[in-house]
């Protein structure tokens, strides 16, 4: 038997004054300060005309944490040996792409879409994150 729990009330939306918008613009300008959008990605390569790869900066080090745009598939049942795309050239790199399932700490806290598990391999963090499935 299924009870519905009683929602809370929506919040009431109101106007932001003139100080929130400049504090919220300022804070937008300088994360985009921050950014550089660049042609290759977070491990470095680019995929050049044909089928070659060009490393263009350094790998990862324990100074960057990399997401993973984990399947939760590849996460509960086919683990990494499985995985192509971005997730499988992320594998390769953590040297995992070829283990049958993923450690036990990620499996366990990964259950559905949008969730998500930070984990060190080696001194690499990543972020195995799982997102909605189209």
């Amino acid at each position: 038997r299924w009870e519905l729990a009683a929602m809370p009330a929506p919040m009431a939306l109101r106007e932001p004054d003139v100080a929130e918008v400049a504090d919220a613009e300022a804070r937008a300008a300088a994360f985009l300060d921050a950014v550089t959008v660049v042609p290759w990605g977070v491990l470095g390569s680019q995929l050049t005309s044909g089928s070659g790869e060009q490393f263009r900066a350094p790998k990862p080090d324990a100074e960057l944490v990399i997401v993973d745009p984990a399947g939760l598939n590849y996460i509960q049942v086919d683990g990494p040996r499985h995985a192509g795309g971005a997730s499988g050239a992320i594998y390769r790199f953590l040297g995992i792409h070829e283990h049958d399932c993923f450690p036990l700490d990620v499996i366990v806290s990964i259950q559905s879409e949008l969730d998500a598990k930070l984990y060190t391999y080696g001194d690499v963090q990543v972020i195995h994150a799982v997102g909605p499935d189209f």
